[in-house]
């Protein structure tokens, strides 16, 4: 069965839309040629696609399942023309990342001067913000590829995942805070404070009187030497206060909560090949996290 790219295009519109009038519209042809085009596909997967009402259409069952592998097929096809055209362009093309908050905040910084001062007519987009919405893009073809805790990633087997690298992780305390005057600190001890993170961390801390949650490090970082709050981080996203003393590391003596870490993994889409530009970001990345991992 030969598959047509601009009828899946359509389906996949209709589909997010619920509607086909308001669907012909966004895709500029007439209500009556996509009709014509959406039967014609339904028979040619000898499927319904979707049930028509008064208020619209809606899929069926065999209809999601074919709307998830058109999104598939489409943001594959997105993916090849973008490598296609930055193969040939090297260098000089483009690439549009995400990451995560944490990973974001620890490793972009770097990264970014290291794009801007080797590679001058290389463009760039990174995007940090929630690993859900980047997993979005992600299948939209909008991003190459994510870098995250394998935690936050969504399982699902059209990703291919690598792991780079591990970051650890601890508690992070005011240099004055009540816990540190006690000769025993055990996890239980951690239930009676406000727990401060940029994601939820119930695998670090299960439950608490309180969360505050914000992906902006500084913010978080402010309020951990300011109040009581145990902020669920990174030393490595604190090493001038600890040095300074402004913050310090609480020491639990649950040994199973000493050593966690956080595995960091590069997810992209199955099957797909990334760009030259892509490659340098991967590069840089694996590079990054083999020097934390040796303590550099």
């Amino acid at each position: 069965m030969e598959i047509d790219l601009k009828k899946m295009r359509q389906l996949v519109t209709v589909a997010r839309i619920g509607s086909v009038s308001q669907a012909a519209e966004v895709l500029h042809i007439t209500q009556p040629a996509l009709s014509r085009s959406i039967s014609a596909l339904e028979a040619q997967l000898g499927i319904q696609v979707f049930d028509r009402g008064r208020n619209g259409v809606t899929l069926t069952k065999l209809g999601k399942l074919a709307v998830e592998e058109a999104e598939s097929l489409l943001a594959r096809s997105k993916l090849l023309q973008r490598n296609l055209q930055l193969y040939q362009q090297g260098q000089s093309g483009s690439v549009a990342f995400g990451m995560g908050p944490l990973i974001g905040s620890l490793a972009l910084p770097g990264l970014s001067a290291h794009l801007v001062n080797t590679y001058p007519q290389l463009k760039a987009r990174a995007a940090v913000k929630a690993v859900d919405m980047l997993a979005e893009e992600l299948d939209r073809g909008d991003i190459e590829m994510i870098f995250s805790g394998q935690a936050m990633l969504p399982v699902t087997e059209h990703l291919q995942l690598e792991l780079i690298g591990r970051i650890p992780m601890a508690f992070l305390v005011c240099a004055d805070h009540p816990l540190l005057r006690q000769k025993q600190v055990t996890r239980m001890n951690l239930l009676a404070y406000t727990s401060l993170c940029a994601v939820e961390m119930e695998r670090f801390i299960p439950s608490s009187r309180g969360t505050f949650i914000c992906d902006n490090y500084d913010i978080l970082r402010s309020t951990a030497q300011h109040s009581n709050g145990i902020w669920v981080s990174s030393p490595l996203m604190a090493r001038e206060e600890i040095a300074a003393g402004t913050l310090r590391e609480l020491k639990l003596t649950d040994s199973s909560t000493q050593t966690q870490v956080i595995e960091v993994y590069m997810a992209r889409l199955q099957e797909s090949r990334l760009s030259p530009a892509a490659e340098l970001v991967a590069s840089y990345m694996r590079d990054f996290f083999r020097d934390i991992g040796s303590g550099s």
